[in-house]
């Protein structure tokens, strides 16, 4: 079980060992201070890459689903909720694309992995190894497991299907 706070300097990184212009930082945020008017609290899973554009960044081929908004900008965030609203510019962020425990907007799981949407593969397909779970409710400090995910619990259900939470 790893933890992260809501300090600034308490960041994860999760960097691709055959490319490490492209990382994962892992924080935790509360609307506090300077992030006050934020959406939402609670982790965020920023997927860094250093020589993505972000003025004229195309999307990703090779992905399916809702991954196919996916683009190649230099930071991007990786919502919770799986529905790329921000590279759509369908909103400006919504609490439900924070990571944590009683998340109500995914059907999926509350999990971060190469096989779950959205994804954590790199840019160009391949599986980062990346996975992440277990987030514990919001607060100063968070909790999540890395590794293997952990089994699901059922929490509440959502548009009539039961909703499996991490």
């Amino acid at each position: 079980v790893l933890s992260v706070s809501n300090r600034l300097d308490d960041v994860w990184s999760y960097s691709n060992p055959a490319d490490e212009s492209q990382y994962f930082l892992i924080e935790n945020r509360l609307r506090r201070g300077r992030d006050a008017s934020l959406p939402g609290e609670g982790v965020m899973i920023w997927r860094c890459d250093e020589n993505g554009d972000n003025t004229h960044s195309g999307y990703l081929p090779g992905f399916d689903g809702m991954a196919r908004y996916r683009r190649s900008y230099e930071l991007s965030l990786e919502q919770a909720d799986g529905l790329y609203e921000l590279e759509r510019a369908e909103n400006s962020g919504q609490a439900t694309d924070f990571w944590y425990r009683g998340n109500p907007a995914t059907k999926r799981g509350l999990a971060f992995s190469d096989a779950t949407e959205p994804c954590a593969k790199w840019k160009d397909g391949t599986d980062s190894g990346l996975m992440l779970s277990g987030f514990s409710e919001i607060g100063e400090v968070m909790t999540f497991h890395a590794g293997e995910i952990i089994a699901p619990y059922f929490n509440k259900h959502w548009d009539g299907e039961t909703a499996f939470y991490y």
